[in-house]
């Protein structure tokens, strides 16, 4: 069996979302929403990152980033 010496950092970050800005006009709120996309787009050129929706499961947290990279000053 071959041993790999690669290895990956691996990071979860979870976020709630602000009760305020789901009081915002709605066409405020899909701009944030672009803007956000985008920075994730960004993001994602340089790792590995997901997001899931933890709606229903904790409290404390409506959705969830995994981010995966070869260097730890990437995630």
């Amino acid at each position: 069996m071959a041993t790999s010496n690669a290895r990956q950092f691996v990071k979860y970050d979870f976020y709630k979302v602000d009760s305020a800005w789901r009081r915002l006009p709605s066409a405020e709120r899909e701009d944030n929403r672009q803007e956000f996309c985008a920075v994730v787009r960004e993001l994602d050129s340089g790792m590995f990152i997901r997001s899931f929706s933890t709606v229903g499961l904790r409290v404390d947290a409506d959705f969830l980033f995994w981010k995966a990279s070869d260097t730890l000053e990437q995630v």
